[in-house]
């Protein structure tokens, strides 16, 4: 075959950075350990996870996540939780969903949906999914039907209410409301091991603190300590005085997501802390650090206090972490406008001072807009950035906002949105799958007065508005430019927090490792759950939950691309770096017009283990199908193809396979990928 000399190509060299880049990127500085896995490319970010991902029929805080299995002992997960409307979402083991129970007349409140349900015995062995609806419902139960033939029935015993539940060592704990009214939130009461919860009547209350804050989270230290977090310290209840007392002051710095995600793992328990640390209580109740993101993160270093743990899960080998996403960026401090008209544009009124001011205190409210379907939300800010965030306070779903426009000239849909505000009815961002396109401009659209980068939302329908729902606070997410040496505007939304990120991490003596394993568009962190329930793939799977749906990761398994699959293993991870499509054919020239084919692709890596850990490599052309080149057990290796069994195009994407199978082993990384490229006369097919 005619061809030419044979040039190696460096396509990716990857060195530690924060945030899954996987790049030098020295602006970032004081996080997490990254790997290989976090590399953007033109198909997002590794490891792939499956491609039918899980659409909720609802848009709630859906945040307890519990796996269990049917009489005939086919798992199932159950989902609990709603910050507008109490629900209940079943996944099934071919990972379909369906909408189980809307819980008519009841809500969860946000502030307890991650105890919104636990899983436990009806006093002798069998099993029930209670529920809690605070003030609102009594407590309901689950019998263990498959998803479709369900029966949900309200308890009758004491108490009939609850705020959340942790079921611990057969004693089913119930967080109570205390005070006339029921406003404060600090007392527990439990049905001790053998009492059936559905009839029987719980303990007497035991308190927990004060009444100035309220649970956000419980765990069980060395299957014996009851821990419990709120967002002034860490409790411990004693069995012999019948207490709580407090283990670990929070007063200094209190936040409201402290607590929220606390698990039991191993013989200790982790406590996210809302400023975004993390600590580990151990069997013999010491508190030690364990964050993988310092009270200082964020994507520049410079925003302290806005990376926030909101999920964990754990295996037999790691703790896994969700980062909540829209958070590490989203109170940067930029000019911004918000206008409001009810009249078709033609007159404004100015929210900016009500809505960017960070007091949750001032809103405005939806009725400002009313106006026969011509109400109009402006949001201008004096740069681009990726979506307008929105701080929501209404329980009605608002159906009436529609399209998110940006003016280019003339007002044109923003392609590819998802409305994270559920139409205005819970707090979050509407977000593009990619930046604004580049024809957005700078100006004074509509006698807007400003001359801003502005994007618009215009009312559909007025009868739908709901007046009493009030903005209290308008943000934006800024943009970020592409990291350098990487062309893929994917990396810039990353690192402006659009994505959620997934850790894995394992106790080292006192403190604990973590690695960026992988980071999903959006959100996606309000609960993890390790489960039999295997989708479309094989071995086990990791969900992630959020408020949209869910989407799993499969472990010990490739998606993509499809000639081989690992094994299915136990305890391992299998990933997959892409590296986008280049047309170098040596380390400095480009050449679009010129064919090519792939002789050898050389992998370097550290923390490898031989002979455990494995690796495989497949190149494609022009966006064909991938291409095997084989798998090695030792780094660094040289993978080869006999010429002519490869492809040949003007266009190579390289994909590199990871399986990570030493268990408690440092997460090994790829740190260089080499390709030696040749030229083709003749055309791609040429032999």
């Amino acid at each position: 075959m005619p061809r030419g000399e044979v040039n190696k190509v460096e396509v990716f060299g990857g060195q530690v950075g924060p945030y899954g880049d996987s790049v030098l990127n020295v602006a970032r500085p004081r996080s997490y350990h990254s790997t290989m896995h976090g590399i953007a490319s033109h198909r997002g970010f590794m490891p792939f996870p499956v491609e039918n991902d899980v659409d909720f029929t609802e848009v709630a805080e859906y945040m307890a996540p519990i796996e269990w299995h049917d009489t005939n002992g086919i798992p199932f997960i159950i989902v609990v939780g709603g910050a507008n409307v109490a629900g209940a979402v079943a996944i099934s083991s071919d990972g379909s969903d369906s909408l189980e129970e809307t819980f008519t007349g009841k809500t969860i409140d946000p502030a307890y949906a991650s105890l919104a349900a636990t899983l436990h015995a009806n006093g002798s062995t069998t099993p029930y999914i209670f529920a809690a609806f605070g003030s609102t419902g009594t407590i309901e139960y689950r019998d263990q039907a498959l998803p479709g033939s369900e029966t949900w029935a309200e308890v009758s015993g004491e108490p009939l209410k609850s705020n959340g539940l942790f079921s611990e060592n057969g004693n089913l704990w119930t967080l109570s409301q205390a005070g006339a009214s029921g406003e404060s939130n600090f007392e527990l009461r439990n049905w001790p091991a053998g009492t059936n919860p559905v009839t029987g009547t719980a303990l007497a209350p035991v308190p927990v603190g004060d009444a100035s804050s309220s649970v956000t989270g419980m765990g069980l230290a060395g299957r014996r300590y009851l821990v419990v977090v709120k967002p002034d310290g860490i409790y411990v209840y004693d069995a012999d005085t019948n207490r709580f007392e407090k283990l670990w002051d929070l007063s200094d710095n209190p936040h409201p997501e402290t607590g929220k995600g606390t698990k039991s793992w191993g013989a200790d328990v982790y406590v996210p802390l809302g400023w975004g640390g993390m600590v580990r209580v151990t069997r013999d109740l010491n508190v030690l650090p364990a964050s993988p993101l310092p009270p200082t993160a964020s994507p520049d270093g410079t925003t302290p206090g806005q990376g926030v743990i909101r999920a964990l899960t754990g295996d037999a080998t790691h703790l896994w972490a969700a980062v909540k996403p829209f958070g590490r960026r989203v109170g940067s401090k930029i000019s911004l406008s918000v206008q409001t008209s009810a009249n078709d544009m033609s007159s404004w009124s100015d929210k900016s001072s009500e809505s960017t001011d960070d007091d949750l205190n001032t809103n405005f409210a939806l009725s400002v807009i009313e106006g026969a379907n011509t109400g109009v939300i402006a949001i201008g800010a004096d740069e681009r950035f990726f979506a307008p965030w929105f701080d929501i306070s209404g329980s009605v779903e608002s159906t009436a906002l529609g399209t998110m426009e940006y003016w280019n000239g003339s007002w044109t849909a923003v392609p590819n949105t998802v409305d994270y505000t559920d139409s205005f009815s819970r707090s979050g961002p509407v977000l593009p799958a990619a930046p604004i396109p580049a024809d957005w401009v700078k100006a004074s659209p509509s006698s807007l007065g400003t001359s801003r980068y502005w994007v618009r939302f215009r009312e559909t329908n007025d009868a739908a508005v709901e007046g009493a729902t009030t903005v209290r606070e308008v943000r934006v997410i800024p943009e970020l430019a592409a990291l350098d040496g990487n062309d893929v505007t994917l990396t810039g939304m990353d690192e402006g927090g659009t994505r959620t990120h997934i850790l894995k991490g394992y106790p080292v003596g006192n403190g604990f490792h973590w690695d960026d394993v992988a980071s999903h568009d959006g959100d996606y962190s309000l609960g993890l759950i390790f489960s039999q329930i295997k989708g479309t793939g094989e071995g086990r799977a990791l969900w992630a939950i959020g408020p949209r749906g869910a989407t799993y990761y499969q472990m010990g398994t490739t998606t993509l691309p499809t000639s081989k699959a690992y094994p299915d293993v136990t305890n391992a991870f299998a990933s997959l770096l892409r590296m986008p499509a280049d047309d170098r054919t040596d380390d400095r020239e480009r050449d679009a017009e010129v064919q090519k084919g792939v002789e050898y692709v050389e992998i370097e890596g550290r923390a490898f283990a031989n002979d455990a850990d494995e690796v495989q490599a497949w190149v494609s052309f022009d966006g064909g199908t991938p291409v095997y080149f084989g798998s090695a057990k030792r780094l660094p290796t040289k993978l080869t193809l006999p010429q002519h069994d490869s492809s040949r195009g003007y266009e190579y994407a390289v994909t590199v396979g990871l399986k990570d199978a030493a268990a408690g082993a440092t997460l090994p990384q790829i740190t260089k990928v080499r390709v030696g490229v040749y030229t083709v006369e003749g055309g791609p097919l040429a032999v």
